[in-house]
């Protein structure tokens, strides 16, 4: 049986609610997501993690904090235990950024 650290550094696929524009209505769709964190050792409990997002306009690319991902070609798996010097640069970068938080 998984405990939450299993799933820490897992790509998954999310539903996020959002508002559309077309229909005038709350939608909701199915996004990637980077579990980076989870609450607890033993279930129930949440989880914290980061949204990956197409970024249409290369204007718009922080590089400080965008870190590029082709989803298309990662598995939705493991990108700690699969590729980890991109979880520690990823991780990396969230961590600068939240230092800047406070």
């Amino acid at each position: 049986m998984l405990s939450p650290s299993d799933y820490v550094g897992q790509l998954v696929k999310v539903k996020f609610t959002y508002f559309n524009n077309q229909t005038k209505k709350m939608d909701v769709k199915a996004r990637p997501f980077l579990i980076i964190k989870s609450e607890k050792d033993s279930f129930p409990c949440d989880f914290n993690g980061l949204p990956v997002s197409s970024i249409s306009y290369a204007q718009n690319v922080n590089c400080d904090f965008d870190v590029q991902i082709e989803v298309d070609r990662l598995p939705i798996a493991s990108i700690r235990n699969n590729y980890e010097n991109l979880y520690q640069h990823i991780i990396k970068k969230f961590e600068v950024f939240c230092s800047g938080c406070f």
